[in-house]
């Protein structure tokens, strides 16, 4: 019998004594309550009859679903009768049966258990089983009569639940103050690197300017505006690390006392030789180099030039003289250096017109203009050699103002203006005498002027400088002999007193940050040839 709703219904089992069916005895033995589409027997084969339990499909129990609720009333209906609180206990509630007439009982959110009898809905534990809460950290679930609450660890951040803000570990104060240190330091450094960048780029630029890099670019454009075919060229420090491949030590073609030459190879495929300059600043030495020493090395290396331009067979002009090319052996004997760019002079001519080569500082500016070499460019720059002995100075210098940037016009306005003791170092001047340090400051200016032809020749300042230094020989040695003679000396009692004075070792200034010749020589006695 078809049902759609709970009903009521009674079965009885009677015997039919007419119906003799063998082992039924003529009565039914079951009753089933299934689906309505459920196949419930076998059918017969051969109209043979068959007893009834063999022809359950399938043999054995058959589950069913009792659907059922109480009454046949809803929960309005039952409330106005005070019907639901009589079922319902006080921690359940009265809901509408799904299906059919009547009304149910069940347990309020966050209990479970049975709502029809006293203390029979029990709190539900959330937070026991993986998944029966929403809280982002299992372990700061908390659970709470008919709920829960989630929570998070301290220090972070967050409502703690998975559906809310979570939970964040928060940044603490120290490290908030420390990537806020971190981000300004960077921030800070970053900017320092860039200024230092820029600045050097400023220094560069007016470097190139000062020392007459822009004369010089200028030199080159009206060669090239005039057709005439010129290999010449100024190469950028960039484009020079780039040519040796970041000065490769694979590219290393040899070594020199103050450089080091590299093959370099430009964007055309043209190879050069690249020579990389360095200077030594370590005064260590065997001995301290003296003002004697200083005057008899600046006589050996003017005599040496003398003879280039005058008494070799075919006069030879270095061409790029300078205190880096003045090299000393273990005994201080001065050699000249580097004769790259030197040029051969026939004796019939006075001059060889030539590309412009030299180095900033040093170059005769006679020479820059007009392009003809001659004797006296080299004597030019040996005038700087004697200015740089005598101040300690480098020959190029931001330091001092614009207008004597270049130490061979520094030395010039210092003996004009009178205030050449003034730029001396003490102990130079208390070694050497203020009548010696005129003599050569005057040798220097005559070497620097600016006009080829009032220069004096490489013979007359080597005859100069030797006889300054046999004079400063003779002076020193009458000096020390008179120290050595007693000094008589009388006590407050009045009784003769005998003291020699020694003569200690002069050593020049050991706190002087400039570049001096004397530095740069007595270096190049260890540094291998």
């Amino acid at each position: 019998m078809p049902m759609d709703a709970a009903r009521e219904f009674t079965l009885d089992f009677d015997k039919i004594e007419e119906q003799d069916m063998g082992e039924e005895n003529g009565t039914c033995s079951a009753a089933f309550l299934l689906a309505q589409d459920k196949k419930v027997f076998r059918g017969a084969r051969g109209g043979v009859q068959r007893p009834l339990k063999d022809m359950l499909l399938p043999a054995g129990d058959h589950r069913m679903i009792l659907d059922w609720a109480v009454g046949r009333s809803t929960c309005h209906q039952a409330s106005i009768h005070n019907l639901a609180t009589r079922y319902c206990n006080n921690m359940s509630r009265c809901i509408d049966a799904p299906s059919g007439a009547g009304h149910l009982c069940k347990c309020h959110a966050g209990y479970d258990g049975n709502p029809y009898v006293a203390d029979g809905c029990v709190d539900i534990n959330e937070c026991g089983a993986p998944g029966g809460n929403n809280c982002t950290l299992r372990y700061f679930c908390h659970n709470t009569q008919g709920n829960y609450t989630c929570s998070c660890p301290n220090g972070w951040i967050g409502d703690g639940y998975k559906t809310g803000t979570s939970c964040k570990e928060a940044i603490s104060p120290s490290g908030v103050g420390l990537a806020l240190v971190v981000t300004i330091s960077s921030t800070a450094l970053c900017y320092y690197w860039a200024m230092k960048r820029r600045k050097m780029r400023r220094k560069r630029a007016e470097l190139f300017r000062k020392n007459g890099g822009l004369l010089l670019q200028q030199r080159f454009t009206s060669i090239t505006s005039q057709g005439t075919d010129s290999s010449a060229k100024i190469f950028s420090a960039e484009e020079l690390k780039t040519a040796t491949n970041n000065y490769n030590e694979t590219r290393i073609l040899g070594r020199g006392a103050y450089g080091t030459v590299y093959k370099g190879v430009l964007p055309d495929e043209t190879v050069v030789a690249v020579k990389k300059s360095r200077h030594i600043h370590n005064r260590s030495g065997p001995r301290p180099l003296t003002r004697e020493d200083a005057l008899r090395i600046a006589a050996e290396t003017a005599e040496a030039l003398a003879y280039l331009h005058s008494t070799a067979a075919i006069p030879i002009i270095h061409r790029d003289i300078k205190s880096s090319n003045i090299l000393l052996d273990e005994n201080f004997v001065a050699k000249i250096s580097d004769f790259g760019a030197s040029r051969s002079v026939p004796f019939d001519q006075t001059h060889v017109t030539t590309l412009i080569q030299g180095t900033i500082g040093y170059l005769d500016p006679e020479y820059f203009q007009s392009s003809q070499l001659t004797e006296k460019s080299d004597v030019y720059s040996f005038g700087v050699v004697l200015a740089e002995l005598l101040t300690r100075q480098k020959p190029i210098s931001v330091g001092r103002p614009e207008e004597s940037c270049n130490l061979a016009m520094h030395v010039v306005i210092l003996v004009n203006e009178g205030r050449l003791l003034k730029e001396i170092e003490p102990h130079i001047l208390e070694e050497a005498g203020e009548e010696q340090l005129y003599a050569v400051a005057q040798l220097s200016v005559r070497c620097l002027n600016m006009n080829g032809q009032e220069r004096p020749i490489m013979k007359e300042v080597a005859s100069v400088l030797e006889e300054l230094r046999r004079s400063f020989t003779n002076d020193k040695e009458q000096t020390m002999r008179r120290k050595d003679e007693p000094v008589q000396k009388y006590n407050e009692q009045g009784h003769l007193l005998c003291e020699a004075s020694s003569t200690s070792s002069l050593h020049y200034s050991e706190g002087s940050t400039q570049l001096s010749m004397e530095a740069e020589m007595k270096a190049s006695c260890h540094t291998p040839r």
